[in-house]
């Protein structure tokens, strides 16, 4: 899996590529929390180059999304039908700000105060 990583508004871009699996995913969740632990308040996760992922990587994405519950805002960008059917069935498109549109996604990402 390769990850690209934008710095773009006062937010970080993360933009994994392939597949998000039991092995990839704690590469993710470092760069990821590298991130938050250097500052980052607002990240979006742009899933539209992964194939697939597994309940290793929501697991990943439900951590991030607690670390910046109450001091940050997380998104996910998805319109791959089939990532965002595992998303569905796992009912994270309830729990997750997610969003099938880069301009929804940057909206969101850009609402609601970040202390």
């Amino acid at each position: 899996m390769d990850i690209i990583i934008e710095k773009r508004d006062n937010a970080c871009f993360v933009r994994p590529a392939g597949e998000i699996d039991a092995v990839t995913c704690t590469v993710l969740a470092e760069r990821m929390n590298e991130l938050i632990e250097t500052g980052a308040t607002r990240l979006l996760l742009d899933l539209e180059k992964v194939r697939h992922i597994s309940s290793a990587g929501l697991r990943v994405m439900l951590q991030i999304a607690q670390r910046l519950r109450d001091d940050g805002r997380f998104v996910v960008l998805c319109s791959n039908e089939s990532v965002r059917h595992i998303l569905d069935v796992a009912g994270f498109t309830k729990i997750i700000d997610m969003h099938d549109s880069t301009e929804n996604a940057e909206t969101a990402l850009r609402r609601g105060k970040v202390s």
